[in-house]
């Protein structure tokens, strides 16, 4: 059956099922509706999803929209500065930020 894909192929049935979904689809999302095969295709083809993406020039957000609101930015920095205490006594904050793989809120501690 992998034989029958061709790329062009495979990101038509991607688009298809990220109207389907109503988000952009996930290894995880392929697999529990049953697209197994559309997975290894995928993989042969493309190598990654990623790749895949790439090429269907579909663009992906990490977080949906209305994630980052003001609310949930300082709720995030409160836990991160109650769990690295000791860690801000003695690192800029930004740096630290940068170190935990905290990018995102960078910005917010640099001039």
């Amino acid at each position: 059956m992998a034989a029958l894909y061709t790329k062009k192929k495979i990101i038509t049935e991607y688009r298809r099922l990220l109207c389907q979904f109503e988000k952009i689809p996930t290894i995880n999302d392929l697999r529990n509706n049953g697209y197994k095969q559309l997975e290894k295709v995928i993989y042969r083809k493309f190598g990654k999803l990623t790749n895949l993406r790439k090429a269907a020039n579909i663009i992906e957000e990490r977080n949906p929209p209305g994630y980052w609101t003001v609310a949930k930015v300082i709720s995030d920095l409160r836990k991160f500065c109650r769990t690295n205490k000791k860690a801000i006594q003695q690192e800029a904050i930004g740096s630290l930020l940068l170190r935990k793989g905290k990018k995102n809120y960078v910005l917010l501690f640099t001039n």
